[in-house]
């Protein structure tokens, strides 16, 4: 798009003066009264909207999209091994719901954390530790024998997804154009989709005899 304002200006020298003048009265209203580094935010904005989506904005979607898909994951798979937790870990089925806060803890506490800690650490050492935290956790769920054990590595679990949410919407919110603004809430419409097709697979049919 800027290429071809260019173009436009270079067929047409008569309007160059007009235009600069025109475009420079707009910077200096738009650019009125802000601070040294919101006017480079601007220019930076500027910038990316005239790239408009390309190959590496999608790129930057649909990895921050498996952040999403991460978190919706990780809570249906909880339900899904429910029963043989149970059997393996050896407690109540009163008892399950402690997973449920032991998660939910480690979300919150997680994004609270690595909310602050993004802006000082950067964005991608904070997406890299997220996904080690959270991948390296559920890791080690398959070796935990008791049920306390368990919960602490699953809190610690969602320390990890919790803070990889924030750090997704602020990647896809600084990266993507403003030109572009149904991208974002289009992981929160898609990932239900694609986690829900991929857990179909695992949850167990209902065979109805006939009577």
């Amino acid at each position: 798009m800027l290429i071809h304002k260019n173009k436009e200006m270079l067929s047409n020298p008569s309007g160059n003066d007009e235009a600069l003048r025109t475009s420079s009265a707009m910077d200096s209203e738009e650019l009125k009264g802000l601070t040294l580094y919101e006017k480079k935010c601007v220019l930076i904005n500027r910038s990316i909207d005239g790239f408009g989506m390309g190959r590496y904005q999608w790129y930057i979607w649909s990895l921050c999209g498996f952040g999403y898909f991460l978190d919706l994951l990780w809570a249906q798979a909880f339900g899904l091994v429910l029963g043989p937790l149970e059997q393996e870990l050896g407690f109540a089925g009163n008892q399950s719901g402690n997973i449920s806060i032991a998660f939910s803890s480690g979300l919150t506490a997680g994004a609270f954390v690595w909310g602050v800690l993004v802006d000082i650490v950067g964005r991608q050492w904070a997406f890299n530790l997220t996904c080690l935290i959270s991948a390296g956790f559920g890791l080690g769920l398959g070796g935990c024998n008791t049920y306390n054990a368990f919960l602490v590595v699953t809190a610690f679990v969602g320390f990890g997804i919790g803070g990889n949410i924030p750090i997704d919407t602020t990647i896809c919110l600084e990266f993507i154009p403003q030109a572009s603004p149904l991208l974002l809430p289009g992981l929160s419409i898609l990932t239900p989709c694609r986690t829900a097709a991929f857990c179909s697979p695992c949850c167990p049919s209902s065979n109805l005899s006939a009577s």
